[in-house]
């Protein structure tokens, strides 16, 4: 227990004090001791534990001292302590059994509330005075706390001042964007306050603009005699001394400036500055509640903005399931008016969602009412908001326009697969009846050529049709490979290969197609280089590439070499053909284009071998590259992994 300590009733002047204070930090236990005397004030019952070792640290350092619970372990219960030198001998201290929250405006306010005690103590004989001062800082708080219009607050801090000093005159001057605007000038004249409104601060206005500009008190005692005033006369109307402090916000930004007037040069009253410096700080302190005040108002205006104007519904739950916001989303979206539905449980607008409310990481679907009684699907996020409160956040989203787009799209898909389907029929019938026959005739036409005589009509014949033959069948296997392709149904079986022996035989092939041309065709590389690749759909890149550089290279030579670089094989086939543009280069990849088309077009084909090439190659996990240049011929560069490696057409 205190053992010693008087706990004063509120009903006397300094009980009343201690009480105020109590109430303004929202704790149960206020402590005032000086020497051997120790007051305090208590909600409920006396403070459970001495606080006087406490004092004594705040004594000792003359500073402010806060403690949490942890250091607090030998004051127990006390969970928080905040103390301050009040005076000489003083220590003014609020407690509590609860952990407390002590940000820079409260320790602001509790030093000034123990220097003002501290003033208190050592003028003993002034206790009147001062207990009029309290009464009025309480009410100036009270002012404060209650929310007062700010323009009221400042004047009754002027005035407070004015009545309890020994004839000073206030001005209130507030700093804002770099401007000085008049807060409060209770006993100056009218046009004081209108030379100051929107005039640009600076240190040469007065003493005002000195206390701005230095952050610090500034005296002046003989204004007419004063170089700062030089420029300021017209303020003056009378005035000889003046003491101004600047009003700092708790991150040391200046707010503004309270200035002290007299009437007579000299130094003003020493008491009369003390008051100032108190009304400064209840002054910061309005300016700040204010300041705080407008940048909730604007949080709170931005929000309900961003509210409003959302698309999708949004609503506000409290513990019980009834709706505290409905923005206008929600109103057009469920046809009720926000007025008609604040207050109602859920489970009029989502029936049955009540009882199984909580966060969900994913929206659910769910079936929700609107005002005329028609049910319909929506999408749901829900979001639990915690301590202090218990809330939930809806937000709801019609899915009626969406569920029937995904119904149209499921039907449109199950119509794509089953063309898909006919068409894949359809193709693997064509291939086999016009595959079959044709592979007839372009034997048949073979073996004339080998019969008939040589240079007679007949065998010219029959090698038009072989040659017309394989074309068509290369036209149709092109066309079939590229179904394929975007039906997704090649499959890739790569395995370790060693390029040059494999290639061989198709490359024997092209030699004898080149020869007819008057072309060499080289193969360079040594034998043993192996890459990843499936033999089949390497052999049809080949063909590609090589159909390319026999059909477009009527002079010179075409060679086919194999590299390794890294961990990469690279297969270059380079001929020294007509080449093509740059405009050719960038489109040389494209479906169904040529760089000559329609009928005057210079040589054959669909334009699909360089598409189906590129394609087969990504399947099998590598990239191809093309160099070209008019008149200098074209090299193609196909890059295949050398070791093993997962593609996205692989399978086991």
């Amino acid at each position: 227990m205190m053992g010693a300590a008087s706990c004063l009733s509120a009903q006397t002047d300094f009980g009343a004090f201690l009480q105020q204070i109590g109430v303004l930090f929202e704790v149960p236990y206020v402590v005032f001791r000086a020497g051997d005397s120790v007051q305090c004030y208590a909600a409920s019952e006396a403070l459970p534990v001495s606080t006087e070792g406490l004092e004594a640290q705040v004594r000792e350092h003359r500073a402010l001292l806060v403690l949490g619970p942890k250091a607090l372990t030998s004051w127990r219960p006390l969970h928080f302590y905040a103390g301050v030198p009040a005076g000489d001998k003083g220590v003014l201290a609020v407690a509590d059994v609860q952990p407390r929250r002590f940000d820079q405006k409260a320790r602001h306010l509790l030093e000034a509330l123990g220097a003002l005690l501290g003033v208190w103590e050592k003028h003993a004989g002034q206790k009147q005075r001062y207990a009029r001062l309290l009464r009025g800082k309480a009410r100036l708080l009270e002012y404060i706390a209650t929310g007062k219009p700010l323009h009221e607050v400042l004047d009754a801090i002027a005035r407070w001042v004015e009545a309890e000093s020994s004839g000073v005159l206030v001005s209130i001057v507030l700093v804002r964007e770099g401007k000085r605007y008049c807060g409060a000038a209770p006993s100056l004249p009218l046009a004081y306050g209108q030379a100051i409104d929107a005039q640009a601060t600076g240190s040469n206005v007065g003493s005002r603009g000195a206390a701005t500009d230095t952050c610090a008190p500034v005296m002046g005692e003989e204004l007419t005699a004063d170089p700062a005033w030089a420029l300021d006369q017209e303020l003056a109307h009378g005035l000889r001394a003046c003491w101004s402090m600047p009003i700092l916000a708790p991150d040391q930004s200046v707010l503004g400036t309270f200035t002290l007037y007299g009437c007579k040069p000299g130094p003003l009253e020493p008491q009369d500055q003390e008051l100032a410096v108190l009304a400064t700080r209840l002054t910061a302190i309005a300016l700040e509640r204010e300041r705080q005040q407008q940048a909730l108002q604007t949080r709170e205006h931005q929000l309900e903005a961003v509210l409003e104007q959302a698309a999708d519904a949004i609503m506000l739950l409290d513990r019980e399931r009834h709706v505290l916001l409905f923005n206008r989303a929600a109103e057009r979206l469920f046809g009720y008016t926000a007025p008609a539905i604040l207050g109602k449980p859920i489970d009029v607008l989502l029936p049955g969602l009540a009882e199984g409310l909580g966060a969900a990481a994913t929206p659910m679907q769910t079936e929700a009412v609107r005002s005329s009684g028609e049910r319909f699907p929506v999408e749901l996020s829900c979001t639990v908001i915690g301590q202090p409160f218990e809330m939930y956040l809806l937000i709801v989203r019609d899915l009626t326009d969406r569920l029937r787009y995904e119904a149209e799209l499921v039907r449109a898909r199950e119509a794509a697969e089953a063309m898909s389907r006919l068409k894949s029929v359809l193709l693997t019938n064509l291939s086999h009846e016009i595959r079959t026959p044709l592979t007839t005739v372009i034997g048949f036409a073979d073996l004339l050529v080998e019969e008939a005589k040589a240079g007679s009509p007949f065998q010219e014949f029959a090698r038009l049709i072989a040659e017309g033959g394989r074309r068509l069948l290369h036209t149709l296997s092109e066309v079939l490979d590229l179904a394929q392709l975007e039906a997704q149904e090649i499959v890739v079986r790569p395995h370790q290969l060693r390029l040059l022996p494999h290639l061989q035989p198709l490359l024997a092939t092209y030699r004898a197609r080149a020869k007819q041309k008057g072309l060499k065709l080289r193969l360079q590389g040594t034998p043993h280089l192996e890459a990843w690749a499936d033999p089949v759909l390497l052999e049809r890149v080949l063909e590609e590439l090589l159909d390319n550089a026999v059909k477009f290279t009527t002079a010179g030579s075409i060679s086919v070499s194999v590299q390794q670089v890294g961990n990469r094989i690279a297969l270059i086939v380079e001929d020294t053909g007509i080449g093509m543009s740059a405009e050719t280069l960038q489109r040389a990849f494209d479906e169904f284009w040529q760089a000559s088309s329609g009928m005057n077009r210079t040589h054959e084909g669909l334009g699909l071998g360089l598409t189906i090439a590129r394609r087969f190659v990504g399947l099998m996990g590598g990239t191809i590259e093309v160099w070209s240049a008019p008149g200098k011929g074209t090299r193609f560069t196909v890059w295949l992994p050398a070791r093993p490696v997962v593609t996205a057409g692989q399978v086991a």
